[in-house]
């Protein structure tokens, strides 16, 4: 045996083969002493890496299980030798303070041995001594004594234990010797488990179970996981919009006179001793020696508020009165809102403070009796200050808003329209040219700024129409122009228009959507503006009893606000276009009407006579007119099979005549293009309008809209006779002022 055997290891392989394995029996004796088991060391040895800093660690600061974590967790092998010379001096002795440190070193890579921030942070060199973890827990129960006594073994200590092991001080604590006092002193409070506390234990887990296995849920699509991440989405928007919305800094600091009046009007008044300022322009002033009186608008209605002021309550008085402030003065008063004593208001202010902002030079052109709209149109700059004016140009405001109101509530795009344009969408020729090539006799425009000949828009129909061929419902609202020279009070040579064109819509639904429309922007002025409406209600009242008996121009018949109402309170009429003209022509046959176009025919474009008489005598409410000869009509009306009519439709309302004209439009490509031609259009004019006519060769369908005037609206909405004063500020042949 003893040959046998010394002829076996006299091979270098095999005696390399021993060296080796008892090599590795000691690496992996070395292991376990940094608390590994023997799968854990034999996996550990499989890694040469970490058995190597692992021994080099044993041989430096002696293996235990802290400084396995400090091996495998730290990222750099200066951090492995600082936390295990720590560890080492036991200064990190448990497992709280070296996740601590380590994510310290994570924040720091710089630290070094004896840093004060570290240490301290990081609880390095604490010792928390037995008899404080047991003052701890002790502490602890007596704060939950009366919970721990009533649910005794089925309180949740576990919840105890996670508090004290987050505890100043005691969470650099071994969390076994603190989970060890826990028991103990569980034990000593509790004493030992009776039946009572095994059967709430069951019941406790009883009603822990889960519930019975339901049918397994499915697992959301990705389009429901895209649809829900979309969903959150928007969540976040809308709260981001509503911080921001309650964040804004602007606070108005003058209270508007309309709204105290308003609130004075419901029984809402204002702290009298809160003080208030509002700020306006002088219509009256009395000054009666032991007080003054102020008539003070500020335009946000047709009735002033009386400012009263006493030398004892304000002592700028005298100095104001100095000052000779009168009519049109604007000035600031600062006071009281209180109860007025006076007939015929409810409010008044008692002033504290007074200052004069900007006064009357010679030579103001307004007065303070009423003057005729036709002076008041020289000054189209200082004509809002009278009530008028104001009270024409709020009903404007809120007019415009409804119009946009009303679209946005149904879901409608607004888009913005050129002003500037190479077509004529009327086909009247009577356009604007807008050009850099002034004082040529006959221009080439394709030398000029466009390199073709540019125009101001008279509709923005066209442009709007190919946006409606994408987003189904859409509208336009601003200004177009009209080179007309024509003086009459129904025209101006720039006006505002609202145009909606709508996709997948027939005659009947245009018909209704036009009637909804004009209804609702009505009923809108009849909400909003009822002060103003009343006030013009009483100056139509007072222009027309001051009217010599010989003037016989147009006018307005009965109270504007009874006719508003009516308007909306009931159907409009409808009636073809071929039946109007027959109803026209028996009321003058039967010596009914008047007409100075007496000659009626079928083909004929209906005057604004005949309009106001069909809406004002014959249905004496608005009337829909339908179907309209294609020959007095714009080529893009879609026509009839006999082609004789189209499928257009225009509201007339009684005082103004036409208010809203429009169409379902021609929606296949070459039907369209030989209207075009039918209407004295050249091969160049179609090929120049190729981008309004493709819109017929892709993805066409039928689709229609309508236009209307704003300013008409506004004729029949304020009761004003003329187009010029319901309009800032018009524009007429021989007139741009302003």
């Amino acid at each position: 045996f003893f040959f046998a055997t010394r002829r076996l290891f006299s091979n270098p392989a095999l005696r390399r083969a021993v060296r080796i394995m008892s090599t590795d029996d000691h690496k992996k004796d070395v292991l376990k002493k940094f608390g590994l088991n023997e799968k854990g060391a034999t996996d550990a040895l499989k890694n040469a890496e970490l058995t190597g800093i692992l021994l080099k660690m044993d041989e430096q600061f002696s293996a235990s299980k802290l400084l396995y974590s400090v091996a495998t967790k730290a990222h750099t092998e200066a951090h492995r030798d600082l936390l295990g010379q720590y560890v080492k001096d036991e200064k990190i002795a448990t497992s709280q303070q070296l996740e601590c440190a380590l994510a310290f070193l994570k924040g720091h890579p710089e630290v070094a041995s004896g840093d004060a921030a570290f240490e301290k942070d990081c609880g390095v060199g604490v010792t928390v001594m037995d008899e404080e973890i047991a003052a701890a827990v002790a502490k602890a129960f007596e704060e939950d004594k009366a919970a721990i006594e009533e649910d005794r073994y089925q309180y949740n200590f576990g919840s105890m234990l996670g508090r004290l092991t987050k505890t100043d001080h005691i969470k650099w604590a071994n969390p076994t010797k603190v989970k060890a006092e826990l028991d103990k002193q569980t034990l000593a409070v509790l004493g030992p488990k009776t039946e009572a506390d095994a059967q709430a234990g069951k019941k406790k887990k009883e009603k822990a179970k889960p519930a019975a296995k339901t049918e397994k849920v499915k697992k959301p699509s990705a389009a429901e996981v895209a649809m829900q991440k979309e969903a959150e989405q928007m969540a976040k928007m809308t709260e981001a919009a509503k911080a921001a919305m309650s964040t804004f800094l602007y606070k108005p600091r003058l209270c508007r006179i309309k709204q105290l009046l308003d609130d004075a009007s419901k029984g809402v008044f204002p702290d009298e001793n809160q003080e208030c300022v509002v700020a306006g322009w002088i219509r009256t002033t009395r000054d009666q020696r032991a007080m003054v009186f102020v008539e003070l608008n500020d335009g946000s209605g047709p009735t002033g508020l009386q400012i009263v002021l006493e030398p004892t309550n304000c002592p700028d008085l005298e100095e104001f009165k100095k000052l000779g402030a009168g009519y049109g003065a604007c000035i600031e008063v600062t006071g009281k809102v209180v109860k007025s004593p006076a007939a015929g208001q409810l409010v008044e202010m008692q002033g504290t403070g007074v200052k004069l902002l900007g006064p009357v030079g010679d030579g103001y052109p307004l007065a303070k009796t009423a003057l005729p709209l036709e002076v008041l149109r020289s000054y189209p700059h200082l004509r809002v200050r009278t009530n008028v004016m104001a009270c024409v140009m709020r009903i404007r405001n809120v007019s415009s808003f409804a119009i946009h109101k009303f679209f946005q509530e149904r879901h409608f795009q607004y888009v913005h329209t050129p002003i500037l344009t190479s077509n004529d969408c009327e086909g009247a020729g009577e356009c604007f040219t807008v050009s850099t090539l002034m004082g040529q006799a006959d221009p080439d425009y394709s030398q000029d700024f466009f390199g073709a000949k540019s125009m101001l828009t008279v509709s923005g129909q066209l442009n709007v129409e190919t946006y409606a061929a994408g987003l189904t419902n859409v509208y336009t609202f601003g200004p177009t122009f009209r080179a007309e020279n024509s003086n009459t009070t129904r025209h101006l040579a720039e006006f505002w228009m609202v145009e909606p064109e709508v996709w997948f819509i027939d005659q009947k639904g245009l018909m209704d959507l036009a009637e909804d429309f004009l209804k609702y922007c009505i009923s809108h002025v009849l909400k909003e503006c009822q002060a103003d409406l009343l006030y013009l209600d009483q100056y139509h009242q007072r222009a027309e009893e001051e009217r010599p008996k010989d003037d016989d121009s147009r006018r307005n018949e009965g109270s504007l606000v009874e006719r508003l109402m009516q308007i909306v309170s009931q159907p409009f009429g409808r009636v073809t276009y071929t039946e109007a003209i027959e109803i026209l022509k028996k009321e003058l046959q039967e010596g009914k009407a008047t007409f100075v176009e007496s000659n009626l025919q079928w083909g004929m474009d209906m005057a604004s006579e005949h309009e106001r008489y069909l809406a004002e005598q014959v249905f004496k409410k608005p009337v829909i007119v339908t179907d309209y000869p294609a020959e007095i009509k714009s080529f893009y009306m879609k026509q009839s099979e006999c082609g004789k009519t189209v499928a257009g439709m225009d509201i007339l309302v009684p005082t103004i005549g036409e208010i809203i004209g429009g169409s379902v439009r021609e929606d296949n490509f070459d039907k369209l293009v030989a209207l075009a031609k039918s209407k004295g259009m050249t091969d160049k004019d179609v090929e120049s309008l190729s981008w309004y006519t493709d819109l017929r060769k892709y993805g066409s369908a039928p689709h229609g809209g309508f236009g209307l005037g704003f300013e008409r609206l506004l004729l029949l909405c304020t009761g004003m006779l003329n187009i010029r004063d319901v309009i800032p500020f018009p524009r007429y042949p021989g007139n741009i002022s302003c």
